[in-house]
C-alpha cells in the first residue's frame, strides 16, 4: 500500500523481498520516475548472533566480548538483557561486534541483543552470557617445589569452574586439572629460584594476587653441612642443631630409619631436632625431609650413638708427685674428650689419639693413688682397678754398704733408702 501525503511526499510498505537492493519506482499518469542513487532500498536480513566470547564476565562489567553474527551493519544498540552496552563497534563486513559489558547481578544469564535498522536479533542458546566473580586462590599444596618444576600443586580456592589456565608467576602450569569448582591440580614449570604467585584463570578473570597464600617458593633439595654435637647417648633425646640449605617447608628430620622428635624449623639452613632412642650404638646419617626431597646422606650429616666412655688401661700406672708424666689411657668412646682427671686434678694437657685412646699429662698431686677418668659430651667414665695411678716420691739413698770395692768391680753392694719400689735402674757413677 501507499499514500500521497503531498506534491513532494508519499509512504508506502516494502513488499517481501529476498536479500537485495531495488530502485524504488512512483508512477503517475503522466509516467515513472527515472531510477538514480537517490531511490536505491536495501533488503536486509534481521540480525543473528552465532556465538559470544568469552561467555561469561564479572559482575562488575567491563568485559570486552566479541559477538558473532550476520547482519550486524548498522547496528545501532547492543545489550546484555536490557541493559546496554558500555561500548561497542561493528568491523567492516558487519559480521562482527565488539562490545563491552556493563555491570550485572552476580550468578544472572543475559541474552545478547543487536539492534539494527531491521530489526533485534532473536535470543538463543547461542547468545547467553553469565555474570560470574573473578576466581581466588586462598590455599596451594605443597607450598615449595623443585627448580627443575614438575611438582604437583593442589590449587585451592573459589570460580574455578571452566578454568582456562593456570600460571606459576609468568609461566604456564605444565598441566592443569580442574577437579571441582574450589579445586585445581596444577604441575609447576621449571624456574629459577624465588617465590611466585600461583593464579587461575577462567573465563572470566584472572586471579588477584593473594599473597601469602597463593605463593609458590622454587627450592633446590635440602642439604645437610654440620651436625652439632655429632654423638649423644643411645637412650637420651640428644639436642642436635642441623645446618645446611633448602630447609623451608621441611616435613621431618631422620636419624638413620629413626624419625626425631622436637623438629623445629629456624629458618631455611638451620633446624634443631631430638635425637630419637636407638637400639644399640652405632653412626647413622641425619637427613632432612622437605617438599622438594630429602637431602643426600654425607660424611657432614653422621651422628654416632656412643656410650660413657670406659677405660681399660693406663700406662704407666705410677709416676712423681710432682706431676709431667705421659700417660697413655686406653679404653672406648673416646671421641669428643673434654676433659681427663687424675683423681681431683686435671690432666696438665691430653691429647685424643682415637677413639680408643688418650695420651695426657699427670698434674703434680700428693702422694697416693688416683683414679684416672676420661670426660666426653656423653659423660665420665667410671672408676675402676683398670684406671688406677700411682704417686710417688723420687727415690733417695741414705747408705750403702760396702762402701768400697775393688776397681774390677763384682762387689754386691746393699742399697738403702726410700721409695725403691719399681726401680728400673741403678747407677754408680
Amino acid at each position: 500500500s501507499f499514500t500521497v501525503v503531498s506534491a513532494t511526499s508519499a509512504t508506502a510498505v516494502s513488499p517481501a523481498e529476498g536479500p537485495a537492493t531495488v530502485d524504488v519506482i512512483v508512477t503517475t499518469p503522466v509516467g515513472a520516475s527515472a531510477t538514480s542513487g537517490a531511490d536505491e532500498f536495501t533488503y536486509e536480513a534481521v540480525p543473528t548472533i552465532s556465538s559470544v566470547g568469552p561467555v561469561a564476565g564479572v559482575p562488575t562489567g567491563a568485559t570486552s566480548v566479541t559477538i558473532t553474527g550476520t547482519g550486524f551493519a548498522d547496528a545501532s544498540a547492543v545489550k546484555f538483557g536490557s541493559v546496554p552496552a558500555t561500548s561497542y563497534a561493528v568491523n567492516s563486513s558487519g559480521t562482527s561486534v565488539s562490545a563491552v559489558s556493563p555491570a550485572g547481578t552476580t550468578g544472572s544469564v543475559v541474552d545478547i541483543a543487536v539492534t539494527t535498522p531491521v530489526g533485534t536479533s532473536a535470543t538463543s542458546a547461542a547468545d547467553k552470557f553469565t555474570y560470574e566473580p573473578a576466581p581466588s586462590v586462598s590455599a596451594i599444596s605443597p607450598s615449595a617445589g623443585l627448580l627443575a618444576g614438575q611438582t604437583t600443586v593442589i590449587i585451592t580456592g573459589t570460580n574455578f569452574n571452566q578454568a582456562s589456565g593456570a600460571s606459576f608467576g609468568s609461566s604456564p602450569a605444565v598441566n592443569y586439572t580442574v577437579i571441582s569448582p574450589s579445586e585445581v591440580l596444577a604441575t609447576s614449570p621449571g624456574e629459577p629460584a624465588g617465590t611466585v604467585d600461583v593464579t587461575v584463570t577462567t573465563p572470566v578473570a584472572t586471579s588477584a594476587i593473594s599473597q601469602p597464600a597463593d605463593q609458590f617458593t622454587y627450592e633446590a633439595v635440602p642439604s645437610v653441612s654440620a651436625i652439632s654435637p655429632v654423638a649423644g647417648l643411645p637412650t637420651s633425646l640428644t639436642a642436635v642443631s642441623i645446618t645446611g640449605t633448602g630447609f623451608t617447608g621441611a616435613t621431618g628430620v631422620s636419624f638413620g630409619s629413626l624419625p626425631a622428635s622436637g623438629v623445629t624449623v629456624n629458618s631455611p639452613t638451620s633446624i634443631t631436632a631430638s635425637a630419637p632412642v636407638a637400639t644399640v650404638p652405632g653412626t647413622v646419617h641425619v637427613t632432612v625431609t622437605a617438599p622438594t626431597g630429602t637431602s643426600a646422606t654425607s660424611a657432614a650429616d653422621q651422628f654416632t650413638y656412643e656410650t660413657v666412655p670406659t677405660i681399660t688401661g693406663v700406662s704407666p700406672g705410677s709416676g712423681p708427685i710432682a706431676g709431667g708424666t705421659i700417660v697413655t689411657v686406653t679404653g672406648t668412646n673416646f671421641t669428643g674428650t673434654s676433659d681427663v682427671d687424675f683423681g681431683l686434678a686435671a690432666a696438665t694437657n691430653f691429647t685424643v689419639a682415637s677413639a680408643t685412646q688418650v695420651t695426657a699429662t699427670s698434674p703434680s698431686e700428693g702422694s697416693g693413688t688416683v683414679d684416672v677418668t676420661v670426660t666426653t659430651p656423653l659423660g665420665t667414665s667410671a672408676t675402676s682397678g683398670a684406671d688406677l695411678f700411682a704417686y710417688e716420691s723420687i727415690p733417695s739413698v741414705t747408705a750403702v754398704s760396702p762402701v768400697a770395692g775393688p776397681p774390677g768391680g763384682g762387689t754386691i753392694v746393699t742399697i738403702t733408702g726410700t721409695n725403691l719400689t719399681g726401680a728400673s735402674a741403678v747407677i754408680f757413677g
